[in-house]
């Protein structure tokens, strides 16, 4: 018996240890694996990541040169004027088509960083919209891409007659689309053409930063009166006037003499002159622009 078992037993244990040498084999063959897939996708993860920063930078340097040549351009028309009258709001002239053609190309991240993350927390209807001041329709066009099975008539409205033309030009062919030429005078607000509740969303963005607390006093009483009850307004506007935005230089009533053209409006002004006129406000978020918090989104509802 004892030979039998010294005979039969170490069979099974060479082929244990050469089983066991096997698995190890390929353990270690699917560790090496392993490590060259988490290496490759490290290099792609960082890839991208450099990738997206580079364009974040590039955005954000593009912003920088619109925030100085714009600030330029309002100064360029400031010697123009005679002393001592330069406006509070700006008025429709064609010295925007610079800020115009520099602008083309920010609309989709804009779009997507600032508007989007809010609308999309709450349930608004995109059946008839309006954008005013909608300059060359350049955010109309990156708005619409993200709704466009929402929205049933979207109204392109600015004083600026010419950069109306260029929204027919850029929106030929689809019917969705219809133009406004708004009336306005540098020290007379006049109200919409639209009738009473003509809409279910109407938005602003990187236009009424520049507005005066009267001129966004009207235009807030003029909203109220073209919106739909139940209807929702995004409104971009300045936040320098608040106590807590820091700026080199002594915040002007003049808004061409401020950072990025900014008027000197807060947050709690759009809030207070909002609720004045019957919004409820939804939410306010405060973000760097021309200089730290110097920027809002106000989405308010009827």
């Amino acid at each position: 018996m004892k030979n039998f078992l010294k005979n039969v037993l170490p069979l099974p244990a060479k082929r244990s240890v050469a089983y066991h040498n096997e698995i190890v084999s390929r353990l270690d063959l699917l560790g090496q694996q392993y490590s060259e897939i988490e290496s490759n996708l490290g290099q792609r993860y960082n890839e991208i990541e450099s990738s997206l920063g580079q364009r974040y930078n590039e955005v954000m340097s593009r912003l920088d040169l619109l925030s100085q040549q714009y600030r330029e351009m309002m100064l360029r028309l400031a010697l123009t004027r005679a002393p001592g009258r330069g406006p509070i709001t700006p008025d429709a002239g064609d010295g925007w088509d610079e800020y115009y053609d520099n602008a083309e190309g920010a609309e989709t991240l804009q779009v997507e960083h600032y508007i989007i993350p809010l609308l999309s927390k709450h349930t608004i209807p995109f059946n008839r919209v309006l954008d005013f001041p909608s300059g060359r329709g350049r955010i109309a066009e990156a708005f619409y891409k993200v709704y466009a099975e929402n929205i049933e008539y979207f109204v392109c409205c600015d004083a600026n007659s010419n950069a109306i033309d260029n929204c027919r030009e850029r929106f030929a062919g689809n019917d969705v689309f219809d133009y406004m030429v708004n009336k306005t005078h540098e020290y007379q607000c006049i109200p919409f053409e639209f009738s009473n509740e003509s809409f279910t969303f109407v938005y602003s963005f990187d236009s009424m930063v520049h507005f005066s607390y009267k001129w966004i006093d009207f235009y807030m009483s003029e909203f109220y009166r073209i919106l739909d009850n139940g209807g929702y307004l995004f409104i971009h506007h300045s936040n320098l006037g608040s106590p807590d935005v820091v700026t080199d230089n002594r915040k002007s009533e003049i808004y061409y003499e401020n950072p990025g053209g900014r008027s000197p409006n807060s947050a709690e002004d759009i809030r207070f002159i909002s609720e004045k006129h019957g919004f409820s406000v939804v939410e306010q978020n405060i973000f760097d622009w021309a200089v730290p918090n110097s920027d809002c989104v106000t989405l308010l509802k009827k």
